[in-house]
């Protein structure tokens, strides 16, 4: 049985650089990947909200969408390196999904970024998100600075 790596993405610049060291670390373990990419519950543009309106659709429906759109890319940019990769969505907080999504799959190991969609997260020495997983996990944790 091949071990399971969890990797935490949020759609940043450093979600690229996350998904190919876990290819590469997978590749080398001969592991598979689950991506999981967890939406916030705040934050829907204005822009959204007329056209979500309009077309009957919630504030869930915009997360979902750019959910799939990050998932969908580093899935193929996964492929292409011939990683196996399955992905999960979850809505809410991020640390705490992280951590249930790791127990749920038995993961052996979560990647997660130390830089994040809120950009100052390494200047706080560690991403709140990262720091939170690290501190709670029961799994190892690696940190992609």
């Amino acid at each position: 049985m091949s071990s399971q790596i969890l990797v935490a993405i949020d759609g940043s610049k450093h979600s690229e650089k996350i998904v190919n060291y876990a290819a590469d670390l997978a590749k080398k373990i001969s592991a598979s990947i689950t991506l999981l990419y967890v939406t916030p519950t705040y934050g829907v543009p204005e822009s959204y909200k007329d056209y979500a309106k309009v077309e009957n659709l919630s504030d869930s429906d915009y997360y979902d969408a750019v959910g799939a759109q990050v998932l969908e890319k580093y899935k193929s940019t996964l492929s292409d390196k011939g990683v196996t990769c399955e992905t999960v969505t979850e809505a809410g907080n991020a640390a705490e999904n992280i951590l249930i999504v790791a127990e749920d799959m038995k993961s052996d190991i979560i990647i997660v970024g130390l830089q994040g969609l809120h950009g100052l997260a390494k200047v706080r020495s560690l991403g709140s998100v990262a720091r939170r997983v690290i501190e709670n996990s029961t799994t190892p944790v690696i940190t992609v600075p």
